[in-house]
């Protein structure tokens, strides 16, 4: 895609998940440049339109890092090293 724009961002995104129940969609992740910020207001604001004011998750401009981190933090505690044997 090159140098895209948000809104370019948006229509090929669209386009690549056009088969997808985007009514199910919970996040979406990104490496954080402000193209991918603008992305996500515009997607947010489109989800809200069409699913009656639904709106995605937003952890952060990355979000793998924070759920890892998150679930890293919750191991012990949910007792996932018994559970798996580590």
């Amino acid at each position: 895609m090159g140098h895209a724009t948000a809104l370019d961002l948006l229509a090929n995104v669209k386009e690549c998940v056009n088969q997808l129940h985007l009514r199910s969609l919970v996040s979406v992740s990104m490496d954080g440049p402000n193209v991918n910020w603008k992305f996500l207001d515009l997607l947010q604001e489109e989800h809200a339109q069409l699913y009656g004011g639904k709106q995605l998750v937003t952890v952060g401009s990355c979000g793998l890092h924070t759920l890892h981190n998150a679930f890293k933090c919750g191991f012990v505690a949910w007792g996932l090293d018994r559970l798996l044997k580590v």
